[in-house]
């Protein structure tokens, strides 16, 4: 039963919360953020370890690099050891492509040696994707990049970087379920009630039935509509200069935009270049 007596919440938006799955990226960010214990859940079973301690998560940390290209990590783990462990949610294969997930994990280890620390203190990082698709192809639940040298052997290079790719694709035979192939069909269900894994049920029910997880959900849904029409905004500027070759504040003027949203849009706009 759903507790809303004391929060307000629109017919349509209560439609499009029930109907989300974990493969949904907004509702799989607020699930996970700031849910060590829920995380640390996710991550034992897909490193199949149970030696995974979480001490803190956050969701769509933004990062930099030099060149100012950036990436948005959907749910940043970090470990008791020191390690961070970012998974990142993909219905698109291009989102998990191989030189993204290079790059990624690139911007994941600068932030994990700061300043004063050496190349040794640096950590193992884990990168895992959990695609819809099989993105690799292999029909596997589950893909394992670690790099070797390839003309020595194929031994290990051991420089602490793993890539991890579940494959949302599989299903298992009748009988020959895991802990791996119960999460990837618990990713899919929309009803808590038919999850396998009881942290990950509690999690989706809290947010989809209890007046504090729906007001979560509204203000994470909300805040993707104000970026979406931001990236609409950005984008009918720049159609505009680009047709008028007009400048910067003309197409603003143009498009009647208040003067409190022109420095984000200016910075958008040098972003994309």
């Amino acid at each position: 039963m759903i507790d809303n007596e004391a929060f307000s919440i629109s017919p349509e938006m209560l439609r499009r919360i029930e109907a989300f799955t974990l493969f949904d990226d907004t509702f799989m960010t607020v699930v996970f953020d700031d849910n060590p214990e829920t995380t640390e859940v996710l991550l034992r079973i897909i490193l199949n370890r149970d030696d995974i301690t979480v001490t803190e998560v956050r969701t769509q940390r933004r990062y930099t690099d030099l060149t100012s290209h950036e990436a948005v990590l959907d749910v940043l783990a970090y470990e008791k050891a020191g390690s961070l462990l970012n998974v990142e949610v993909q219905g698109e294969s291009k989102g998990a492509s191989p030189r993204r997930a290079r790059f990624i994990l690139a911007l994941m280890d600068t932030k994990s040696l700061p300043k004063g620390m050496d190349y040794p203190d640096l950590r193992d990082n884990y990168l895992i994707f959990i695609t819809e698709k099989d993105v690799l192809g292999g029909g596997l639940p589950l893909y394992q990049i670690e790099r070797t040298i390839v003309n020595y052997e194929n031994k290990p290079f051991n420089d602490g970087s793993h890539i991890i790719y579940v494959n949302g694709a599989y299903r298992a035979k009748p009988g020959e379920e895991t802990e791996l192939s119960k999460l990837i069909h618990d990713f899919h269900c929309a009803k808590p009630e038919d999850m396998y894994i009881p942290a990950l049920a509690k999690a989706v029910h809290e947010h989809k039935y209890t007046e504090r997880g729906q007001r979560k959900l509204s203000n994470a849904m909300k805040e993707l509509i104000e970026q979406e029409n931001e990236k609409t905004t950005v984008k009918h500027v720049k159609n505009l200069m680009e047709t008028t070759n007009w400048t910067l504040e003309q197409a603003m003027d143009a498009l009647m935009i208040p003067a409190e949203n022109r420095e984000e849009i200016k910075k958008r706009l040098e972003e994309d270049r």
